[in-house]
């Protein structure tokens, strides 16, 4: 289906988080494209981008080896959470049992 006059556009490959997180990189350190980010230009000389809509992968141009689309806010997002997990294990609740939940519900309060 078409874009909308005026609307943006989603991203060709998902871009580089403001942490430096970016998984759709050529992971083959023998090749020039190691480590090279995909452009948002549909004439990328590093990558060609195939398949569907829900699996879609970038293809390696040098090492042609195909590489699943990852969502680098997603890992970022992730990577900031564990950072936390420390403090989540001390979560209790008003009663001053601890809470066994990995989600912070509305009875529970951090312990000092």
């Amino acid at each position: 289906m078409g874009q909308i006059s005026g609307q943006a556009s989603e991203p060709r490959v998902s871009e580089k988080t403001s942490d430096n997180v970016d998984l759709n990189v050529c992971i083959n350190p023998t090749y020039q494209n190691f480590n090279l980010s995909p452009s948002q230009n549909r004439k990328d000389p590093l990558y060609k981008l195939t398949g569907s809509r829900k699996k879609t992968c970038i293809q390696c141009v040098s090492c042609q080896r195909y590489y699943l689309i990852k969502n680098n806010q997603a890992v970022s997002e992730e990577i900031e959470r564990s950072r936390y997990k420390h403090v989540l294990s001390k979560i209790y609740r008003q009663d001053g049992t601890a809470c066994h939940s990995n989600s912070l519900s509305l009875i529970c309060v951090i312990s000092k």
